[in-house]
């Protein structure tokens, strides 16, 4: 992620989804490719967590970049969810 005024690299990552409007963005990182990231930028905080990942444990993270994306943003949650072919899943967290 890079900060547009200045350009300057704030983090690095893969880009999974994201909800401009909401300001969410949900990506993982090279450096642990288990644990799924929500940047929640108008609160300004970050969650993490590690649920889809137990489920595709022996796939690779690419299988995850195109089944998991964001269900639904309130004032009060997020909620992303995981839907491939023989699995849906979803994770909620709270803003």
């Amino acid at each position: 992620m890079i900060e547009k005024k200045t350009g300057e690299q704030l983090f690095e990552g893969i880009w999974l989804d994201a909800d401009e409007q909401e300001q969410v963005l949900v990506y993982m990182t090279d450096t642990d490719s288990d644990s799924i990231f929500v940047l929640d930028n108008r609160h300004d905080t970050t969650m993490m967590t590690t649920s889809f990942a137990e489920i595709y444990a022996d796939v690779l993270p690419s299988k995850l970049w195109a089944d998991i994306r964001i269900d639904t943003v309130t004032s009060e949650f997020i909620r992303l969810e995981l839907n491939d072919r023989t699995l849906q899943m979803k994770k909620t967290f709270e803003r």
